[in-house]
């Protein structure tokens, strides 16, 4: 969903040549199944004490075999969540965006539901500037632009193991020890600038460069920087 024309508000009409909101949603679920043919139907035996229960096969039993979910994959996006986009007098583009996804997967081999949220949020900007006069030279483009993306992002991870539930609807609950596992938190900030030169439709040029900074409570902090710069030159006849 985009809504334009807001730069006809008479507050931003003075600044802006363009502004924009955005709000984007997308959804996609995904199951595999495996047919199983066990003579017998399995059973789920739980023992505390005194008191034992047994459960039985959670697929229903027949000459064809049963069909049981080997993984189930539920995505769940905001893209954005909410967005801005702005066209600034002088050359200026800027827009901001937070986005959120959630991920839900059973794995049925141990009998675990991941639980995973993300969300981050997202700055661009960009300058660009055409037509310079550089040493009185003519018949050159002399087109520059300047671009700088930042990103805060957060990730959080959590396990839910299905025995937990099951003990819950049979145990009383003084009896129910929760041991609730902590969730795995990973945050991440990265900058990204990149200034791109144009001397002509044969020749360009970019300088770019990127951080990373990334903390993650199982491998602790990293920092990664990279640069590097692109000559792009063609021949023709």
């Amino acid at each position: 969903v985009t809504y334009s024309g807001l730069e006809r508000l008479p507050i931003l009409r003075l600044l802006a040549t363009q502004v924009s909101v955005q709000h984007g949603y997308s959804s996609t679920s995904e199951s595999r199944y495996a047919t199983l043919f066990d003579p017998e139907a399995r059973l789920i035996d739980f023992s505390f004490g005194d008191q034992s229960t047994v459960l039985a096969g959670v697929a229903s039993q027949d000459s064809t075999g049963y069909d049981e979910p080997t993984s189930i994959t539920v995505n769940e996006r905001f893209q954005p969540l909410l967005g801005l986009t702005l066209g600034i007098k002088g050359g200026i583009q800027a827009s901001i965006s937070t986005n959120r996804t959630s991920q839900y997967s059973l794995q049925a081999s141990t009998a675990n539901v991941i639980e995973k949220t993300s969300q981050d949020v997202r700055v661009d900007l960009s300058y660009s500037r055409q037509g310079m006069r550089l040493f009185g030279l003519r018949g050159i483009n002399n087109n520059i632009r300047f671009q700088l993306t930042a990103l805060v992002a957060g990730d959080e991870t959590f396990r839910h193991p299905l025995q937990n539930d099951i003990l819950a609807d049979l145990l009383p609950e003084d009896d129910l020890r929760r041991d609730q596992e902590l969730p795995q938190r990973t945050s991440r900030i990265s900058l990204s600038p990149q200034i791109s030169y144009t001397v002509s439709n044969q020749v360009t040029a970019d300088l770019v460069a990127q951080y990373d900074r990334t903390f993650s409570e199982a491998a602790g902090l990293t920092n990664r920087f990279t640069s590097a710069v692109r000559l792009r030159i063609l021949f023709s006849n």
